[in-house]
C-alpha cells in the first residue's frame, strides 16, 4: 500500500490533468488550427498528443489512488484493467515523446543550417514519428500481453510501484524502461543543441508566430527536464546501486511530471501567443512589432515580409 502522500499525489494529478485539458480546449477553441497547422505542422502534432496524454490521466489517475489504497485481497478483474489501461497509457507517452522530439528535431534543423532546403524536413519527421510510435505501441503491447500471461499471479500477489509504473513486471517493464530512458537521452541531447542555436539565433524567421513558438519549445525542454527525464534517470540510479524505491514513499512522480510539465507548457504556449490577430498574414502587423535584432533575417527580408502582411 503507498503512502498517504503518494495517494494524494494521485488526486492532484488528476486535478491537474483536468485543468491542463481545460487549458488545451481553450487554446484549441481560441486560435484557429489553420494558424498552428500553417507555422507549424509538428507543434500541432504536440499539442493534440499533450491533448490526448492528460485526458487519458483523468481515469487513469482516480483509477490508481481507488486500487493502490485498497487492501492486497484485490480482485483479479481489478488487476486486469490496471493493466491495459497501464498498457494504454505507455503508448500515449511514447507518442508524447516521439512528437516533442520531432519538433525539436526540426527546429533545430532551422536554426542550424538556416540557408538549407526544407522542403521535406517535415514530412520525413512525420514519417519517422509515425514508425518509431508504431513500433513501441507494438513492441509495448506484446512485452506487456506476454509479461501479464506468464506472471498474472505473481502480479495480483506483488504488485509494487515500481512495477506498476514502468511497464508492469519484466519484460514488459525492462521494454519501457528501456524506450522511456532512450526517448529522453534523445531529446535531451537535441533539446540542449536547440537551446545553443537558440541563444546564438533568436529567431530564424522574422514573423511573430514562430518566434513565440521558439520561446514555447525552450520553456516546454526544461520543464520536462526538470520535471521528468531528471527523476528518472535519479530514481534507477538510486534503485540500481542503493536500492531505494522513490515512488513508494512519493508517489508516481512520472505520472506527475507528465501532467505538471504538461500543464506549464500549455499556460505558457496560451500566454505567449498574446495578441492572436498579429499572428493572422491576412491581418496588419502591429506598430509595436519589430524584428528581434539578434536574428538572422536581414532588414531588406524584414521590409518584404511586412509589406506582404500589411496589404489591404
Amino acid at each position: 500500500m503507498l503512502s498517504s502522500v503518494a495517494s494524494a499525489q494521485f488526486v492532484i494529478t488528476a486535478v491537474v490533468a483536468l485543468v491542463t485539458a481545460i487549458v488545451l480546449g481553450v487554446l484549441f477553441t481560441t486560435v484557429p488550427l489553420s494558424v498552428i497547422h500553417g507555422s507549424s505542422s509538428l507543434l500541432a502534432l504536440l499539442l493534440v498528443s499533450m491533448f490526448l496524454v492528460v485526458v487519458a490521466h483523468l481515469p487513469d489517475s482516480f483509477l490508481w489512488a481507488a486500487l493502490m489504497n485498497q487492501a492486497l485481497d484485490r480482485t483479479q478483474c481489478s488487476v486486469d484493467l490496471l493493466f491495459y489501461y497501464g498498457t494504454a497509457i505507455h503508448c500515449l507517452t511514447a507518442f508524447f515523446d516521439c512528437s516533442t522530439i520531432g519538433l525539436l528535431l526540426q527546429k533545430t534543423l532551422v536554426l542550424g543550417f538556416p540557408q538549407r532546403k526544407t522542403t521535406y524536413d517535415v514530412k520525413v519527421i512525420f514519417l519517422g514519428i509515425a514508425l518509431t510510435t508504431g513500433s513501441l505501441m507494438a513492441l509495448m503491447v506484446v512485452t506487456d500481453v506476454f509479461s501479464v500471461t506468464v506472471n498474472i499471479h505473481n502480479l495480483a500477489n506483488d504488485c509494487n510501484s515500481r512495477r506498476c509504473l514502468y511497464g508492469l513486471i519484466a519484460p514488459g517493464r525492462s521494454f519501457y524502461t528501456s524506450s522511456k530512458l532512450v526517448l529522453s537521452l534523445c531529446s535531451m541531447c537535441l533539446g540542449v543543441v536547440f537551446l545553443v542555436l537558440s541563444h546564438k539565433r533568436r529567431s530564424s524567421i522574422g514573423i511573430a508566430f514562430d518566434r513565440s513558438t521558439n520561446s514555447f519549445i525552450k520553456y516546454f525542454f526544461v520543464l520536462r527536464l526538470v520535471f521528468e527525464s531528471i527523476p528518472l534517470f535519479l530514481d534507477l540510479l538510486l534503485y540500481e546501486i542503493f536500492f531505494v524505491e522513490v515512488t513508494v514513499y512519493v508517489g508516481p512522480y512520472p505520472k506527475f511530471g507528465l501532467v505538471v510539465d504538461t500543464f506549464l507548457s500549455a499556460g505558457i504556449f496560451y500566454v505567449l501567443l498574446g495578441h492572436r490577430t498579429s499572428y493572422s498574414k491576412t491581418t496588419k502587423v502591429q506598430t509595436t512589432f519589430t524584428l528581434d535584432k539578434k536574428s538572422n533575417v536581414s532588414p531588406a527580408q524584414g521590409e518584404l515580409f511586412r509589406a506582404s502582411v500589411t496589404k489591404p
